[in-house]
Formats: C-alpha cells, sequence, structure tokens
C-alpha cells in the first residue's frame, strides 16, 4: 500500500512457510483491515488447497465479487465474466495455500488479473518454496517459528483468555514447559490452550504436558491434518527418510560422523508419519515399530498378515489394497488389539474367512474412532 508502489502493475505477494505457521491468519488480518476497504475497489478470497481447479478457483472469486453463486462450468465463460467485474479495478484477490507448481496452470488462471487498474495485488500463501517463486513477483514474505514468548501469549489466551500467568502463577510452571514443547508451532499453542480452556487443576495441566501432540483428537486440532498434508507432498526420497526415521524413539539422537554434529528426531515423524513403501512382502518384524500410527501398504502386494502386526497398539491408519493369490482378511482377528484404528475400514473376500468366531475377535465393536466399516461391499 506505500506509495512507491500504488501505481506498479499487477504483483503477486507471497507468503511462504510450513503448515500451522499463522499464513493464513496473517493474511486474514491484512484482508479485515479497514484500511483495505479505502485502498482497493474490489476484495477477494479463495481456498485452491491441494487439487487445482481453475474452474473452480474462478468461480470462487466470483462469488466473492458479486455476492452470488455461479453454476457456469466453462472456464472461458467465467474468466469473461470475472474480467468484466475486474476491467480498470484495483482489487486485492487472496490464493490461499497453493501447491500447484505447473506454470501453465497458474498462467491460465492468471489470464483475467491483467485487465485490473494499476495498483492491484494478488496475496498467496503456500508452503512451496517453489510455488512462490513462480509465482511471486516480488520476494516471498518468509514466516518462521515464533519466539517462546509469542508462544506463550498465544497459550495463556487460549487456556484462560490472558496475555500471561499473573491471575494463575500456581500453573506458570508447567505452563512454560508446555510451551517450550511447541517449538514455535502458534497452531500447537492454540491447540495445547483449547485443551487446557479454563481449567485450573495442576493434575490436568500436567497430563497435557505429558501428552503426545498427535494423541489430541483432530476435531479439537488442525495440527494432525495439517501436517499429514504437508507429509503427501514430500518427494519420494524425502518420504522414505521418515519411514526410517519412525525405527528410532522419539528424541532419539543421530550422531553425524563429524564431531559436534547431532540430530534430535522430532515426533512428527516417529509418531505420524511412519510409511513403509516399495517392500517385496511384510516383514514379521514389523511388531518392532512399537510407535507406528500410520501404516501404508498399498503398494505392497502381501500374501498374509503377520502375527507381530497385532502389537502395534498405536496404529491408527492401516491402508491394505494388494492381496495376492487367495490371500484376504482370513486372519481377521489379528485386527483385534488395533483399537485406535480411525475413518474407514474396508474388508473384501470374507469368503475366505474359515472360522466365525475371527469375526468377534476382530472387535469391531471396540474400535470407537472408526467411522464406517465395510464387510464385501455392505455398509455396517
Amino acid at each position: 500500500m506505500s506509495a512507491e508502489t500504488e501505481d506498479a502493475e499487477l504483483s503477486v505477494i507471497p507468503i511462504l512457510g510450513m503448515g500451522g505457521i499463522g499464513k493464513t491468519t496473517l493474511t486474514q488480518l491484512v484482508y479485515n483491515d479497514e484500511k483495505m476497504q479505502s485502498f482497493f475497489d474490489l476484495k477477494a478470497w479463495a481456498c485452491v488447497s491441494e487439487e487445482f481447479d481453475a474452474v473452480k478457483v474462478t468461480k470462487m472469486i466470483l462469488k466473492s465479487v458479486t455476492s452470488r453463486s455461479c453454476n457456469d462450468n466453462d472456464l472461458n465463460l467465467l474468466q469473461v465474466k470475472l474480467k468484466e467485474k475486474l476491467k480498470g479495478k484495483k482489487f486485492l484477490v487472496i490464493l490461499d495455500d497453493i501447491w500447484n507448481e505447473n506454470y501453465h496452470d497458474w498462467s491460465i488462471l492468471h489470464a483475467p488479473f491483467e485487465v485490473g487498474a494499476s495498483g492491484s495485488r494478488i496475496v498467496i500463501t503456500t508452503r512451496n518454496r517453489g510455488v512462490s517463486s513462480m509465482m511471486g513477483t516480488i520476494q516471498a514474505y518468509c514466516l518462521h517459528v515464533l519466539s517462546n514468548y509469542a508462544c506463550l501469549s498465544i497459550f495463556t489466551r487460549h487456556a484462560f483468555g490472558a496475555r500471561d500467568f499473573i491471575t494463575h502463577p500456581n500453573l506458570k510452571d508447567i505452563g512454560e514447559k508446555i510451551v517450550i514443547r511447541c517449538k514455535g508451532l502458534p497452531l500447537a499453542a492454540k491447540s495445547f490452550g483449547g485443551l487446557l480452556r479454563f481449567k485450573e487443576d495442576p493434575d490436568e495441566w500436567k497430563e497435557v504436558l505429558n501428552k503426545n501432540i498427535w494423541d489430541i483428537p483432530k476435531e479439537r486440532s488442525g495440527i494432525v491434518p495439517t501436517l499429514m498434508f504437508s507429509y503427501y507432498h514430500l518427494s519420494a526420497h524425502l518420504k522414505r527418510c521418515f519411514a526410517y526415521c519412525s525405527i528410532f524413539p522419539k528424541d532419539y539422537e543421530f550422531k553425524e560422523q563429524y564431531p559436534g554434529y547431532c540430530f534430535l528426531a522430532h515426533e512428527v515423524p516417529l509418531q505420524l508419519l511412519s510409511k513403509l513403501q516399495c517392500l517385496q512382502k511384510l516383514p514379521n518384524s514389523i511388531g518392532d515399530l512399537k510407535h507406528l500410527r500410520y501404516l501404508d501398504l498399498s503398494d505392497t502386494p502381501i500374501t498374509s498378515m503377520p502375527e507381530s502386526i497385532t502389537t502395534l497398539y498405536n496404529l491408527q491408519t492401516l491402508i491394505l489394497e494388494q492381496f495376492v493369490g487367495e490371500a484376504s482378511f482370513s486372519g481377521v482377528k489379528e485386527l483385534g488389539p488395533l483399537l485406535h484404528l480411525q475413518g474407514t475400514l474396508c474388508i473384501s473376500i470374507l469368503e475366505n474367512v474359515t472360522e466365525p468366531r475371527d469375526a468377534r475377535d476382530a472387535k469391531l465393536i471396540e474400535k470407537l474412532a472408526l467411522m464406517a466399516c465395510y464387510w464385501n461391499g455392505v455398509t455396517t
């Protein structure tokens, strides 16, 4: 909004940072600031997310500008309508959470914005530096983790509506230790604070201090889906690195070959993002991975489930797609100990179940986090 850039051509301003760092929150503060009302003729917001769909994004922008829904699905017609609304106007458009690095797709989406008045702005938020470089016309604003002091302010505000522990001095020591565990991530500070909102029992605070961040119910925290989403966009070699790290316990110290260098394995790769891929068979030693939370064997043809899988008490997500030969969940009872499975469970080829009591031993009734279960395509 400075005078130096007011008459400049259309600027694309990237805000870059990891998931949960506050990119969208910062952008919302700017977007809703009163100064924006007089500086720009039009404002629009579109959440792009993982699936880049030019039609969908254009429709969201049109709806934001006109306050009316549009049922057209022809991109050309939609862009003509958008050009009519933007022509000669100084606008602010927010494109939130972009992942797509395809320059051609960006060129197509960008076309209607070229008719705006000088001083128009597009702000994008992304976790991907490649997206920032491709779309941005200026250097990105890179958001970094917060100081412990800033995290403390966020935490206490959500815990009991205050900026510090003046009204709750007996909780100060425990609270500061919880904040240290947030490691500068505002979303973590907000989530932990929310868990303790208006709770004054020190024992409850100690319980949260010792709680694994991934044990926070996902409906009460955006951390798990946020970071899981980031994981899926890692390159293949980095995913393999995360899988390797899952073998080691939390905060295991990796000693580099050069003196003075060592690295700590934090809980993200160890307890959430464990993924085994490209295996010819499922190893019996998988039972040694006691903290495994996520097991994806969709690319692994297997003939049977090893008995050791029953020791993975923390397993929450299990993906099995490729059975070979006559294999199926003939060992369906092996699901019994996996009480923390979440989401949807699909079980097929039930004709291979030889013992009816195996279905009882699967203990599906005790898997309270399951949203749905399919037996040979039938919902139960």
